[in-house]
């Protein structure tokens, strides 16, 4: 059996240093590795699965921490001024992600507990993890807009807030693609525990499959030619490329708040069209997604236009000149 995060390891090895592998990614992914082996071979499998959720989680956690104390190194560069407005960024940007983790999941969490059946704990899981993906790019950019809006800042600055929004898309991707799929086999395998399971039961649904084992899904049912297998393959393709288009919206999400705040506008300025943008993003997603699923659009076009126009809005708010009479003096 492959390790259950050995993907995972080739990912992180390509954006982290080889110094923060050995030192913070190696030993998580061994502590994981060890435990997920141990409850395979005593035939716990739904312990492993959570197992793996955990991990997941504890690499995470290793990673933010690490990221953090980089950038207090980082910091010792700036000025005053714009050490004080890359922590209002990331004091806000925490703020609000609480804030919106639990207005997007709190009701649902709360009433899967309240259950009190099998399952209602992965269950409540599940939506707490379904939340941070679109928590995290929105919650970011309206902490970019509000804490350094209003004032110039440098290229460096600019260069950190985006090391930020590139996490961001990582941590993202790393839920989306990793611990949410292992979340929703917990869930499956809880509700199916001390009862006989059928067929279509044992089958995994798309949403619990990684994007490799998706990839392997479309091929499989491209080759198999009938019809149920052609709309599988597209429901697959177009949930392969959402999750790659989800975890890019922070990135492009915050490219976008850079260039508002190129344009020296106050603050709740900033924000407010910044809370337009998100808006606009979130609508034009859900049509995008339901022309993909119809067939109207190919599941990479569905995925990836709400990313594409707003890259596109942001290279016109970087070059836009307002003309000569409308500037301030």
């Amino acid at each position: 059996m492959r390790p259950p995060v050995s993907r995972l390891r080739f990912l992180l090895a390509r954006v982290c240093t080889s110094q923060t592998m050995e030192r913070i990614i190696d030993p998580a992914i061994a502590d994981l590795q060890m435990e997920h082996a141990e409850a395979i071979a005593h035939g716990r499998r739904w312990d492993a699965a959570w197992i793996r959720v955990t991990g997941y989680l504890a690499i995470l956690r290793a990673m933010a921490l690490h990221a953090g104390l980089t950038a207090m190194d980082t910091l010792r560069d700036l000025s005053d001024d714009e050490r004080r407005a890359v922590m209002r960024t990331i004091a806000i940007s925490a703020v609000l992600f609480v804030v919106g983790t639990l207005a997007l999941a709190g009701h649902p969490v709360a009433s899967a507990l309240s259950l009190g059946m099998p399952g209602s704990r992965e269950l409540a899981f599940g939506f707490w993890i379904a939340a941070l993906p679109l928590a995290i790019p929105f919650s970011l950019t309206l902490g970019i807009l509000w804490g350094c809006g209003g004032a110039p800042i440098s290229r460096l600055t600019q260069a950190i807030v985006l090391a930020l929004a590139l996490g961001a898309s990582v941590v993202s991707f790393i839920t989306l693609d990793r611990i949410a799929p292992t979340a929703n086999v917990a869930f499956a395998r809880a509700m199916t525990t001390g009862r006989s399971v059928t067929i279509a039961e044992r089958a995994p649904t798309l949403r619990a499959l990684t994007s490799s084992e998706l990839q392997q899904r479309i091929a499989s049912a491209m080759q198999a030619g009938s019809v149920d297998e052609a709309t599988i393959a597209h429901r697959a393709a177009l949930l392969y490329h959402a999750r790659f288009a989800q975890a890019g919206a922070s990135l492009a999400l915050a490219l976008f708040a850079v260039a508002l705040t190129r344009r020296r506008r106050g603050p709740g300025v900033s924000a407010s069209l910044g809370l337009a943008a998100i808006v606009g993003y979130l609508v034009l997603a859900y049509l995008t997604r339901s022309l993909g699923a119809d067939g109207t659009l190919s599941p990479f076009a569905a995925a990836w236009t709400p990313n594409a126009v707003l890259l596109m809005l942001t290279a016109y708010v970087m070059t836009f000149r307002p003309p000569t009479s409308l500037r301030p003096a």
